[in-house]
C-alpha cells in the first residue's frame, strides 16, 4: 500500500484548487438512509464556478455537463464501501471502449473525506496499481477498486461523467437501484430501419446527429442488493411523423428506437417497450413526468430533464426513463417517467 504520507503530500499540493459538486440521485418511494455525501469536481481555478448537489437517498450514474473543465476531485462525508466512478467520456461506463480512461474509487474509513486530488494524478496511480495491485490508495481511506487507462494526455485529465454510489444500511439495499452503463453505441442500419436496440435493458442518453442518426447507451438497472432488473413482456408501437406521439403502455419503458424513410418521403418511427421486472417477475412502478421538451436533431442530447434546481445536471438517467417518443420535421421529444423503487 502506498504510504499515507505520500498520498497526503500529493493531495496537499493540489489543495489550492476549488471544487464543483456533482452528485446524482434517483427518486424512491421509501427514502433509504444514507449520509449526506458529496463528490466535488473543479476546473482548478481560484474563481470557482460550481454546480453543487448532494443527496440523502440514492446515488447512481448521471453524466454532468458544465462550461468548464473538471480536473480535480474532492470527496466529503463518504461512508465506508461507497464508490465513486469517474470516466473520460459522458458514457459513465467501466471500460475504455470509446473513451480514454475510467477509474472507480472506494471509501474505506467509516466517514471518509479528502482534500483536493488532481484527476491526472489519480490516473497515474491507476497505471501504478495495474502493475502492482497493492498500490491501491490515492489518498488516505480512498482506494482504487477498478480502472484502466488507454490514453493519458500530459498535465491534466478532464472528467466527462461522475457517479457516486453511497453505502446503505443492509435493510435498505434491496429498495434502491443503481445503473450499469454500457459504452455509447451508434445507431445501426437494420434495413429498412435505422436505429438501436438494448434487448432487455433500458435505452438512454440519446444523442441526435440528424434526421435518422443517433447514438445511445444501454443501461442495466441493478438493485443495491445485487439483484438485476430486466425488461420483459414487450410491445411495439409504430407511427408516421405526421401521426403524433407514440407512448408505451402504462408501466413500460423504451428498449428499442428505430426510424425509417418511405418512398413518399415521410419518416416513420418505431419503439419497443417492456416492463422492468425483478427476478420474481414483479414489475417496477413508474410515475409519469409532465411537459417533455422538444430538442432539435442537430447534435444535441435528448434526455429526461433533471427535476432538481441545479441547471448543470442534465442527463438524469436515474431520475427518469423514456416511456414515449414524438417527432416533427426537425426535432423530437422523449416522454419520461420516474422509477418508483422500494416497492
Amino acid at each position: 500500500m502506498k504510504s499515507s504520507v505520500i498520498a497526503t503530500s500529493r493531495a496537499l499540493l493540489t489543495c489550492f484548487l476549488i471544487s464543483f459538486t456533482y452528485m446524482s440521485s434517483a427518486s424512491t418511494a421509501a427514502q433509504p438512509k444514507a449520509p449526506i455525501s458529496q463528490v466535488s469536481l473543479t476546473n482548478g481555478l481560484e474563481n470557482e464556478s460550481s454546480c453543487n448537489l448532494s443527496t440523502t437517498s440514492i446515488g447512481t450514474a448521471t453524466s454532468i455537463q458544465c462550461d468548464y473543465p473538471r480536473i480535480v476531485l474532492r470527496v466529503k462525508s463518504m461512508p465506508s464501501t461507497s464508490t465513486i466512478l469517474l470516466t473520460s467520456s459522458r458514457s459513465c461506463s467501466e471500460d475504455t471502449q470509446g473513451q480514454d480512461w475510467w477509474v472507480k474509487l472506494q471509501a474505506t474509513n467509516r466517514i471518509t473525506s479528502t482534500p483536493n486530488l488532481a484527476v491526472f494524478n489519480v490516473l497515474e496511480d491507476v497505471l501504478t496499481w495495474k502493475k502492482d495491485p497493492s498500490q491501491d490508495f490515492v489518498a488516505p481511506y480512498l482506494k482504487i477498486v477498478g480502472g484502466d487507462v488507454k490514453k493519458l494526455s500530459s498535465g491534466s485529465a478532464n472528467v466527462g461523467c461522475a457517479a457516486l454510489n453511497p453505502a446503505f444500511e443492509a435493510a435498505d439495499r434491496g429498495k434502491v437501484i443503481h445503473f450499469l452503463m454500457s459504452p455509447i453505441k451508434e445507431a445501426a442500419d437494420y434495413k429498412p430501419w435505422i436505429g438501436g436496440t438494448c434487448g432487455d435493458q433500458i435505452m438512454a442518453n440519446l444523442y441526435l446527429t440528424g434526421k435518422y442518426g443517433f447514438s445511445y447507451q444501454c443501461v442495466q438497472p441493478v438493485k443495491f442488493d445485487g439483484a438485476a432488473l430486466k425488461l420483459s413482456n414487450f410491445e411495439e408501437h409504430q407511427v408516421s411523423i405526421d401521426d403524433g406521439p407514440m407512448q408505451c403502455s402504462t408501466g413500460k419503458i423504451i428498449s428499442t428506437l428505430m426510424s425509417q424513410r418511405f418512398y413518399n418521403g415521410k419518416q416513420h418511427f418505431k419503439i419497443i417497450c417492456g416492463s422492468l421486472v425483478d427476478s420474481s417477475g414483479r414489475s417496477m412502478s413508474l410515475t409519469q413526468l409532465p411537459n417533455p421538451k422538444w430538442v432539435k436533431r442537430d447534435g444535441r442530447f435528448s434526455a429526461c430533464e433533471n427535476d432538481r434546481p441545479d441547471p448543470a445536471q442534465v442527463q438524469p438517467i436515474p431520475l427518469a426513463v423514456w416511456t414515449g417518443f414524438d417527432a416533427d420535421s426537425d426535432s423530437n421529444r422523449m416522454f419520461c417517467s420516474k422509477l418508483v423503487t422500494g416497492n
